[in-house]
């Protein structure tokens, strides 16, 4: 088994992957010399079936991870999801005004606070597609060739995709696996550039440090947008890999200022078993992919890896770290300790969607790190 990778260094901003467009004006973009590995062909995302289900051939070529009898996700049986939620999304709306370039309300795509099975309300942090990223989208500019570009954009923390070029067709895709990639705020502390840690809005810890995590998903997801040679299964995959790497690991969370009045303080003791869940779902979604979709995938990873820096290590097969321990470390507010050196697979307690969705991928990935709703 290959050795895991250790980052050696960090950057504050992700300007781009290597191997895919940088933010640039819509004159400058070279096509050409964007994908170097091959272009992954195009897969429809309702030709992956669930592995461990043995319904569709492709889903079982490129992996050997096998669930057994694992019941597979559905939307309608997840418990995380309020009955409106699960027939369709968070916001299929908003992602539809966006694809067709349609107006909507200042802030639509950010879904409102609601009871939980734990006592508490959450609100939901968007692990992918970032609220302020949908209008922005919405007014992009059509080019020929199936090419769009974003609209000119002064705010620091979009001035550097200002007229940045990308394939039409990615939108869609980028805007579904976002709305699925959802985390409950009342659980969610994350992981910033150089190694930082942030509590999110209505977490109850403090959150210095949110909005450069916020820029570190704004620069994933754009270069997710402008990749030329994204497929959506690719997208989805991307999109669940950046979810479940930003979500700080226990042992880094408890660094946070006030980690300990997390409101949801149950997810204190359940933190790494949810984040190892994750990884587990993560390796499911990613094993079914064909082989250039996961070079994709991995380049887009190694990359925001880089832009997260600090210490951590990165699994040699999978787009995530590795296995941690469960355990509360002495001192520390959040459960959670080093890799114990276990390998990812064959532990997700849910099979993959059968539908294969972009939404109900990210779903059902970003699942463990929301609660029930009551």
């Amino acid at each position: 088994m290959p050795k895991p990778t250790k980052l050696t260094k960090s950057r504050k901003t992700l300007p781009g992957v290597p191997g895919s467009p940088s933010p640039q004006k819509t004159k400058d973009v070279k096509l050409a010399a964007i994908q170097k590995a091959g272009k992954a062909k195009p897969r429809k995302l309702g030709d992956m079936a669930p592995l461990g289900m043995p319904t569709k051939k492709s889903w079982r070529q490129g992996t050997d991870q096998w669930l057994g009898n694992v019941m597979a996700y559905k939307a309608s049986q997840d418990r995380t999801l309020t009955p409106m939620q699960a027939k369709g999304g968070f916001r299929p709306q908003v992602v539809d005004m966006v694809v067709g370039s349609k107006a909507f309300a200042k802030g639509a795509f950010r879904y409102a606070s609601n009871p939980t099975s734990h006592g508490i309300s959450s609100g939901y942090h968007e692990a992918f597609v970032v609220t302020d990223m949908t209008p922005k989208l919405q007014k992009r500019v059509k080019h020929a060739k199936g090419m769009s570009a974003m609209p000119v954009m002064a705010e620091a923390s979009w001035k550097d995709f200002s007229q940045a070029t990308f394939p039409e067709s990615n939108v869609r895709p980028m805007m579904e696996a976002g709305d699925g990639a959802r985390t409950d705020t009342a659980r969610t502390i994350l992981s910033g550039p150089g190694g930082s840690v942030a509590g999110h809005s209505g977490s109850g810890v403090r959150s210095t440090g949110q909005a450069a995590a916020h820029d570190v998903l704004r620069a994933a997801s754009m270069a997710a947008l402008q990749d030329v040679a994204m497929t959506p299964a690719a997208m989805a995959v991307t999109a669940a890999a950046a979810t479940v790497f930003t979500m700080a690991p226990g042992a880094l969370a408890s660094r946070a200022e006030g980690a300990e009045k997390l409101k949801d303080k149950r997810a204190l003791a359940t933190w790494e078993e949810d984040r190892n869940q994750a990884k587990e779902r993560l390796a499911q979604v990613h094993g079914a992919l064909g082989p250039a979709e996961k070079t994709v995938v991995r380049r887009h990873f190694q990359a925001l890896a880089i832009s997260v820096g600090g210490t951590r290590t990165l699994d040699p097969d999978q787009p995530s770290s590795p296995r941690r321990s469960t355990t509360l470390q002495a001192g520390n507010a959040v459960a959670g300790g080093g890799y114990d050196g276990s390998q990812i697979g064959g532990k997700a307690s849910k099979a993959p969607p059968a539908s294969g969705s972009a939404r109900d991928i990210t779903q059902y990935v970003s699942e463990p790190f929301r609660v029930d709703r009551s």
